[in-house]
């Protein structure tokens, strides 16, 4: 009997230990990611993602005239640094889960892109299944700067457009991250190869919200061929404009 009496105790004492949710995460404290840039400034990434202004996209409130999305940017001499200084700008804490688009500046493509595919792969908070594009000409903190038609959240066209563009011309495509690393990683003679992307247009107009309400939108991400890489480098990258 007594020893009974002795397993209730431990038993009550374990549910005390696993009951609870010390790690939730509210909604209303978070800022969910839909895109991300990745550029090289010197010997140090710049991280810039797109976070989703969720009162200006809900149907039911209508928006209040201002963007559906809002871009914070850091630097870090790791990607780990540069997301952790995130959070100095950003007024929540960023959510990863909902990624749609990464996309890798031409600059930093030509370097050498392992360490940011390794960083991502093993980062619990990102999941595989958003695409991958690298920007041709401009970095890619701009292409994320870019409002689009449509769409409001322009991460969300980016990722819809090559999967549209791959059925009816395969001169674009899409490809994910497990994909590229596979492909990165491979012995084979085949080069691993990202679609890419430019800005059409003057860019200083393309983060206007004016810019989205004309019938001809003077500012454009367009779709441009692809960028082939010799293992994780680009191979003929130029250095991109501001």
């Amino acid at each position: 009997m007594r020893g009974k009496a002795w397993l209730l105790f431990i038993m009550v004492l374990l549910l005390t230990c696993i009951t609870g949710c010390t790690n939730k995460r509210e909604l209303n404290e978070l800022g969910i990611a839909m895109g991300m840039g990745i550029d090289s400034v010197g010997k140090k990434y710049k991280v810039t993602v797109q976070l989703v202004n969720p009162s200006e996209i809900s149907p039911k409130t209508g928006g209040g005239g201002r963007s559906p999305v809002n871009t914070f940017k850091a630097t870090g001499t790791t990607m780990f640094e540069a997301i952790r200084r995130l959070t100095t700008e950003s007024p929540r804490k960023i959510y990863f889960a909902h990624l749609r688009m990464v996309v890798i500046g031409e600059d930093l493509a030509t370097k050498g892109i392992a360490k940011v595919l390794d960083f991502i792969s093993r980062n619990p908070e990102f999941r595989p299944d958003f695409y991958i594009i690298v920007s041709k000409g401009k970095r890619a903190e701009s292409v994320l700067k870019v409002m689009t038609p449509i769409e409001k959240i322009p991460a969300q066209q980016i990722f819809t457009k090559p999967r549209t563009s791959e059925k009816e011309w395969a001169a674009a495509g899409t490809i994910t991250l497990a994909d590229l690393i596979k492909s990165v990683t491979s012995k084979g003679k085949k080069a691993p190869v990202v679609t890419g992307i430019r800005i059409q247009g003057e860019r200083e107009k393309g983060n206007l919200q004016e810019s989205v309400e004309r019938i001809d939108v003077p500012v454009k991400l367009i779709y441009t061929g692809l960028a082939v890489f010799n293992k994780d480098k680009l191979i003929g990258g130029s250095k991109p404009r501001i």
